[in-house]
């Protein structure tokens, strides 16, 4: 069933993308000793949590469609941070795929785990990106890093940014 113009789905997937994409930016101009601190409370050092996120997110993709999907590079723990941005750009252009064409929400999935809900599906990768993304954001803001702007206002400000600007507000009743 084709996406409705008015889904917040496709929106939803790109801020996720983008905060990942610049993340991985912002890091691959960190010194090695930042990239590879390790801070309690957290998955790892940066590069392990962000190719955890990346390598999960595929799994959770391949949850989805319930086939393994060919257009992704395959993703491991161990990836640098420039592979890593490389299948999280794969993983983009697949999610918007899906996203223009999605299943019902309460569609199943059947897996190792058991019977599941696409939503929990769609709801996990976002939540999980965004857990990851804050422990990274710890490690840099523990070494007096302060870590880039991510959450969905600054997505929405550089779209609006690049599109030249906010449209006019309505005229006063």
């Amino acid at each position: 069933m084709p996406s409705s113009p008015d889904s917040p789905l496709p929106y939803m997937l790109a801020c996720h993308h983008w905060a990942t994409l610049e993340l991985i930016a912002f890091c691959e101009a960190q010194p090695a000793a930042v990239l590879e601190a390790v801070r309690p409370g957290v998955y790892g050092a940066i590069p392990a949590t962000l190719a955890h996120l990346v390598a999960s997110e595929r799994n959770f993709l391949l949850a989805l469609l319930e086939h393994e999907p060919e257009d992704v590079p395959p993703a491991d723990e161990a990836m640098t941070l420039a592979r890593t941005a490389e299948v999280v750009r794969a993983l983009a252009a697949r999610w918007q795929t899906y996203a223009a064409n999605p299943e019902p929400i309460d569609a199943y999935r059947f897996h190792p785990r058991g019977a599941v809900r696409i939503a929990p599906i769609l709801a996990q990768t976002m939540n999980h990106g965004s857990e990851h993304r804050a422990e990274v954001a710890t490690i840099l803001g523990a070494s007096g890093i302060q870590p880039p702007t991510l959450h969905p206002w600054a997505y929405e400000f550089m779209l609006q940014a690049r599109s030249g600007g906010p449209p006019a507000p309505p005229p006063a009743p």
